[in-house]
């Protein structure tokens, strides 16, 4: 007896790889004329507390702090704003491959309400941008004893 691999999917697999190998001559072939830099993209970050402060990790390698990169605070969003510029401009006929991302970014986190923007420090350490917000406390109601007053007796 002889054992025949088979998968329900096989006749599928077979039309999507084709699907696929046609979506990429297609799109190698039209030359659309759509600008590199016009489609968004957004940095990867991480988000995580560290006693009490919040802190934001953000990978923006190969980009100059100073002049690349807009940091706000806006009630309880912080705003992160930049660019990343290109090497050297290839023509798509010099291009083997790219996969790098390259242009405008924006970023966007909710903070906790209250955050003293004062507070919040931001340094660029080996391509990754590192923002620590200290959470603030919640201020909890002093409790204050109101006296009773009873009428005088007569």
């Amino acid at each position: 007896m002889t054992l025949v691999r088979s998968s329900l999917f096989a006749p599928m697999d077979k039309d999507l790889l084709g699907m696929v190998d046609r979506m990429e001559r297609f799109l190698a072939e039209s030359r659309w004329p759509v600008p590199r830099d016009s489609f968004a993209w957004k940095p990867t970050a991480d988000a995580y507390k560290e006693g009490d402060t919040l802190v934001l990790r953000i990978e923006v390698p190969g980009i100059d702090p100073d002049k690349d990169i807009e940091i706000s605070l806006t009630e309880n969003t912080l705003h992160i704003k930049g660019q990343k510029s290109g090497d050297k401009e290839l023509s798509e006929e010099d291009r083997y491959m790219s996969e790098r991302y390259f242009g405008m970014f924006t970023r966007d986190f909710v903070i906790p309400k209250g955050v003293n923007p004062e507070a919040v420090t931001a340094q660029y350490v080996e391509g990754v941008l590192v923002i620590r917000v200290p959470i603030p406390t919640e201020e909890k109601p002093e409790t204050t004893m109101i006296p009773i007053s009873a009428p005088a007796a007569g």
